[in-house]
């Protein structure tokens, strides 16, 4: 039957109809070739010519029509369709009467080359659908079984190869060994030591001395004598650790809620009273003579800048402590007290600015002190690279980073802990930290070089509450 006899049928249109977009023109016809005897059966349906037409096209059996009139040799088997998933993944696709399943799939794909790459993927989903057709052929209703398969694949380097990759460098690493004697250990384990200059922060925030605290109801006991005591450990112990490094300035920040009460009542500025260990009087002389032991064994180190920063509970005599602190020093070249009304202050080392302030601004958001440094310290700003601003208040270590304008001048924002035992008022709502003192080295050059930490050592049983005996 030529391409006339079926004209004449009127099936070609139908025919082409349902399959110009899967194969040309070319293909049909050689499919009605293949299918010529089927017509001279009055009883071939065309749904039975239909159904045979798509296995012969589906399976490969029809090639196309070459120019020259003849017909390409077709390949014999099913076809497979490669995609790309949206999220970039391979993907397999089969309808097929002969392929079942996913590794019939894979096999196939990779015989008739489109798997070559997917050596290092895995399957991740896969679908194995299947369903029956019934063709009736010679007046008989024949069933048939189609297939279709698909695989995704997702990239996962096998464990054989970390395997190799691990025995790889394993030899790299024994081979670079074995070319280095122990000079070469000698020198590279020498610990080079900073001749840079430095500025050394100490800043005791919080200490609320003269608070009163009982270890079976706060669990800590909390007095003059432990204040006195844990005070001077600070100091010491942060100025050791930082003996290690070159230091030519330290900057003590003074107040910042050293006292506990601002007022012969025993309560704070606002007017809340406290649990107090003795008299105003005595709380006031012993305050200003630890800071003043302080200052004084900073001096021994390098001169001192001091930064008087008032509190909430203690303004008051935040600045009475600063007015004392300036007549003391007031003929001595290596300390500077800086005791201005103002609630925060500024100093600038290097390229590096700190901004101090308690932390009680009722509208400001912590996030906010950046763009208060920028207006309130100008000129400090322009020369600055490296930007802090140091709170105290909250009790509890923390540091927040945000970005003002560009992301070359982050502010950061660090709150203070508290080497203070928590008050009964404290620890009936719960708050809770970890107590301790910090001091930070600051490069000329570098900004934040060290931190070093003095932490309370109490011991405790699983209640948490200080062990008495």
């Amino acid at each position: 039957m030529d391409m006339r006899s079926w004209e004449a049928t009127g099936q070609l249109d139908q025919l082409k109809r349902e399959w110009e977009k899967v194969r040309d023109l070319g293909s049909l016809v050689a499919a009605a070739e293949e299918l010529a005897s089927n017509f001279k059966d009055p009883e071939r349906t065309p749904k039975g010519v239909r159904l045979k037409l798509i296995d012969l096209i589906r399976d490969g059996d029809v090639g196309p029509l070459l120019t020259d009139g003849s017909y390409e040799a077709p390949q014999k088997g099913p076809q497979i369709e490669r995609t790309v998933a949206s999220d970039g993944s391979p993907v397999l696709t089969s309808r097929s009467a002969n392929i079942t399943n996913v590794k019939e799939l894979l096999e196939f794909a990779r015989q008739r080359g489109c798997a070559h790459d997917l050596e290092e993927w895995q399957i991740t989903a896969f679908k194995e659908n299947v369903w029956t057709v019934t063709a009736k052929i010679n007046g008989e209703l024949v069933p048939a079984d189609n297939w279709s398969v698909y695989a995704k694949f997702g990239l996962q380097r096998p464990i054989e190869r970390v395997q190799v990759f691990a025995e790889e460098a394993k030899a790299d690493i024994l081979a670079d060994m074995s070319t280095r004697d122990s000079e070469w250990f000698r020198r590279v384990s020498e610990v080079r030591e900073y001749t840079d200059p430095h500025l050394l922060e100490l800043h005791l925030a919080d200490f609320h001395l003269c608070s009163l605290a009982w270890a079976e109801e706060t669990g800590a006991d909390w007095d003059l004598s432990i204040q006195r005591r844990m005070f001077k450990e600070a100091v010491e112990d942060l100025l050791a650790k930082a003996s290690k490094f070159e230091v030519d300035q330290i900057l003590w920040v003074a107040g910042n809620d050293f006292f506990n009460s601002d007022n012969i009542h025993g309560t704070t500025a606002a007017g809340t009273p406290q649990d107090m260990d003795t008299r105003y009087q005595k709380m006031f002389r012993e305050g200003q003579r630890l800071n003043r032991w302080a200052i004084d064994r900073c001096r021994v180190v390098a001169p001192v800048i001091v930064k008087v920063i008032p509190g909430n509970h203690d303004p008051l005599l935040s600045f009475a402590l600063g007015e004392v602190l300036e007549v003391a020093y007031n003929n001595v070249e290596d300390v500077q007290v800086d005791n201005a009304a103002c609630p925060r202050k500024y100093f600038l080392y290097g390229n590096t600015l700190l901004g101090f302030t308690h932390g009680r601004e009722s509208a400001v958001n912590q996030k906010h002190y950046g763009e208060i440094m920028a207006t309130e310290a100008r000129q400090l700003w322009a020369k600055a690279r490296y930007c802090e601003f140091h709170i105290g208040d909250k009790h509890h270590r923390k540091g927040t980073t945000h970005t003002l304008y560009d992301d070359m001048y982050g502010v950061v924002t660090r709150i203070m802990p508290t080497l203070s035992a928590p008050s009964a008022w404290a620890v009936g709502m719960g708050y809770k930290s970890y107590r301790g003192a910090e001091g930070y080295l600051w490069s000329r050059d570098r900004g934040q070089a060290a931190m070093f930490v003095y932490n309370v050592e109490i011991a405790t049983d699983n209640t948490g509450l200080q062990l008495v005996d």
